[in-house]
Order: C-alpha cells, then sequence, then structure tokens
C-alpha cells in the first residue's frame, strides 16, 4: 500500500513520552523502594503527535495542530517531529504553560514508576491563540483528506475547536476520525468515526461489560451520528459498529510487551485505510493487523510500510 500522496491533518494534544531504563538489584536504606540503576534515557513523541508519527511513518503526508510550552520539552517535541517528517508551521508555543510530559521508569521492560507534568487549561484561555486555530483550521481544512482529532483531555480539544470543525466537516465532507478521554461525546456528533477503548466506551455511555456493548453500541452509534464506531478491545481485539452490522475483530497476537500507544496506531492506521479506499471492515482488520504489531514493541512504537501487510 502506498500513503505517499495522502494528507493528513492531526490536532490533538501533544505529549512527550521519556524513558529512563536501568536495572534493579537492590532495595533503598531509606524506604522500601527499589534503587534504579539509569542505564540509558529517551524520548518518544506521545498522545496526538503519536498519530501524527504512525502516519507519517507509513509514509503519508502529516501536519499537527497542537500546544507546546517554551521549554525544553516542546523543543525536543519540535525536533522529534522534524525527525520524523511532520510539518510543524500549525503548532501552537505558550510561553505560560509548560509542554506535557509523561516520564517512565523501567527495569527489565517493566514500568516501576510513571511521573507527569501537565496543565490542562484550555487552549482557547488565550484569545490569541483561538483565533489563531480558528483561522488556521478555515485556510487549511478542505487541502487535507482525512482529519484525526486526538483527545487526551490536556486542554487542547475544546468545545468551540470541536464545534468548529464540525462545521467545517459538513462543508468539504472529509473523512472525519476522533479518539477521546472525554465523556461528552456529543460534541463528536457527525464524526466519520470514534475509536474509545473499552474503558473510554464504559465511562461515556455507563454500561459494565463487553456483552452489553456489543448489544447497545449501534445505538449509541446512530445517537451520536457517527458512521462508524471503532472499539478498541485490548487482548480482545477490536469491536467495529456500522449502521447495518457489529463485527468482533479478534486480536492477531498473543504476545502483549507494551500496549502503550496501541490505540494512536489504530486510529491512524483506520483513518489512512478509509482514505485509500477501503470499506470499514477491511479497514478494521487492517489496523488490528497493525496493532497486533506494535504490542509486541517497548514504548510508543511505529510501522514501517512494509511492515504493514495483509496476513
Amino acid at each position: 500500500m502506498d500513503f505517499t500522496n495522502k494528507k493528513i491533518l492531526v490536532i490533538g494534544d501533544i505529549i512527550l513520552d521519556t524513558y529512563i531504563e536501568g536495572t534493579v538489584s537492590r532495595i533503598s536504606p531509606e524506604a522500601p523502594i527499589p534503587i534504579l540503576d539509569k542505564k540509558r534515557g529517551y524520548h518518544r513523541l506521545g498522545g496526538a503527535t503519536n498519530v501524527a508519527r504512525n502516519l507519517s511513518s507509513l509514509g503519508a503526508k502529516v501536519w499537527i495542530i497542537g500546544r507546546i510550552g517554551n521549554d525544553k520539552a516542546g523543543r525536543i517535541v519540535k525536533n522529534l517531529l522534524d525527525e520524523a517528517n511532520i510539518n510543524v508551521d500549525l503548532l501552537l508555543c505558550d510561553s505560560n504553560l509548560p509542554t506535557t510530559l509523561k516520564t517512565r521508569y523501567l527495569a527489565n521492560n517493566q514500568q516501576l514508576l510513571r511521573v507527569d507534568l501537565e496543565d490542562t487549561t484550555p487552549v482557547t484561555y488565550n484569545p490569541e491563540f483561538k483565533e489563531c486555530l480558528m483561522e488556521d483550521l478555515e485556510r487549511h481544512f478542505k487541502y487535507f483528506d482525512a482529519i484525526i482529532v486526538s483527545d487526551y483531555n490536556k486542554g487542547m480539544i475544546t468545545p468551540t475547536l470541536l464545534f468548529e470543525i464540525t462545521e467545517l466537516q459538513e462543508k468539504y465532507q472529509k473523512i472525519l476520525t476522533g479518539d477521546t478521554k472525554s465523556k461528552h461525546w456529543n460534541l463528536f456528533q457527525g464524526f466519520t468515526c470514534l475509536t474509545p477503548n473499552l474503558k473510554e466506551y464504559k465511562d461515556a455511555q455507563g454500561v459494565s461489560s463487553l456483552e452489553n456493548i456489543k448489544n447497545n453500541s449501534r445505538a449509541v452509534r446512530g445517537r451520536f451520528r457517527l458512521k462508524q464506531l471503532l472499539i478498541t478491545l485490548s487482548e480482545k481485539g477490536l469491536l467495529l459498529v456500522t449502521e447495518n452490522n457489529t463485527k468482533h475483530i479478534p486480536v492477531k497476537s498473543q504476545q502483549f510487551v507494551d500496549v502503550t500507544g496501541a490505540g494512536d496506531t489504530v486510529i491512524a492506521v483506520y483513518t489512512l485505510a478509509l482514505t485509500y479506499g477501503y470499506g470499514p471492515e477491511e479497514a478494521a482488520e487492517l489496523a488490528n493487523i497493525a496493532a497486533s504489531k506494535v504490542i509486541n514493541k517497548i514504548g510508543t512504537a511505529t510501522l514501517k510500510p512494509e511492515e504493514l501487510t495483509w496476513e
């Protein structure tokens, strides 16, 4: 599959994932905690930037709209985006808020601790940013094959922004997919597809079991005027809900090294597949294959075009 002629816009929360790896061989005399002997540290793009990295790694031309701080983490994010061939012309730099940073400490491929630094003040608190966002969307929206909204509840995706996006969607009829931590799915009405995970679906819709989700998901899809609903079920695979069908797609892999970022891979590949001309079922099957491969890698992993093949 050749995605090099596809233009995708990603809008969402930018996160820098930092990993500190080492070994543990003793317990601290100061407290009953392990002492990590640091061996190396490295950074990865997270949140919306991981969605963008998945797209770019598969050959698509990618632009991103998001917020970074005027800080070291923000500069690292920008450099990593440049290295990944992701266009940064639409980035917003906020001198008053930090870049969202998640630092994970690992030993023997196991996480010991995660430390988060974030400020979730809505981006629209700044009138200049709000005006810039609306102008950029109005000017550029029609040129993309698809738009992905990646909402991690860090302040980038606001009701005002979503209203503008859905207005433009009605005008230009683009493929519009979204992944949100929010319970307010009414703000995403009219999207081509939402891709919640099992917990997000349960939190938003108040159901308690996979069987209940299978039974009510078609009604939920219709209520929010979604063309499709693609629910990621971790080790159980995916559940695709369309107007006429609900299909469970079992996971392809039996090994789970690290599920971090697998949802980002799913929405990236599913969206790309739709732009390529695949129907929802084929697109979901391809996204499931991609997710099955990235969960066998450490951290927020991506795939190369040669790895994304039908099995």
